[in-house]
């Protein structure tokens, strides 16, 4: 379109980038060729403040609403969808290598947390907590340590979950 209304910029958020992202777009597609580009491996972590966006990616398609939760595999192509209305997200910037190795978990990417799932509130809690303290901050480690395993947890595949040892 000829006219676009938006914003994106990047602050530091307790050792981890976050990503402000609001437009009015039809669409945002990274290619192969664009995540050859980048300087690094994440897991995104979606949360949804205003309008709506739609997800595709691993054969999977899904629509955020605000509050909603989802996290996005940086090494793989995906679209993002606006349909030309504004929509207002926040991309946290995990580092996927540490996410998929420090657990035994896998993780669903590409999954949506409804807002009022309890672990999307409480992912985008962690957020907001990590962007108000100062990084010289003592908590600000476990802070993020906290997100990473939060993280890993709301998205863990259901079937490794089941492997898990049970508590009789």
């Amino acid at each position: 379109q000829s006219t676009v209304t938006g914003y994106v910029g990047v602050m530091a958020a307790g050792g981890v980038d976050v990503a402000h992202i609001a437009n009015n777009l039809g669409e945002v597609r990274r290619e192969a060729q664009d995540i050859r580009r980048d300087f690094g491996e994440n897991l995104f972590l979606l949360i949804q403040l205003e309008g709506t966006c739609g997800i595709e990616q691993k054969d999977r398609r899904d629509i955020i609403t605000p509050g909603d939760c989802v996290s996005i595999d940086s090494t793989r192509p995906s679209v993002f969808h606006f349909g030309g209305n504004y929509s207002n997200h926040i991309s946290v910037h995990l580092p996927r290598q540490l996410l998929f190795t420090k657990s035994t978990q896998s993780l669903d990417v590409a999954r949506r947390l409804a807002a009022q799932d309890p672990m999307s509130v409480m992912l985008g809690s962690l957020v907001a907590k990590l962007v108000e303290v100062e990084p010289q901050d003592k908590r600000t480690p476990h802070l993020q340590q906290l997100l990473f395993d939060a993280t890993r947890q709301a998205f863990a595949t259901q079937e490794e979950i089941d492997v898990l040892p049970r508590s009789e």
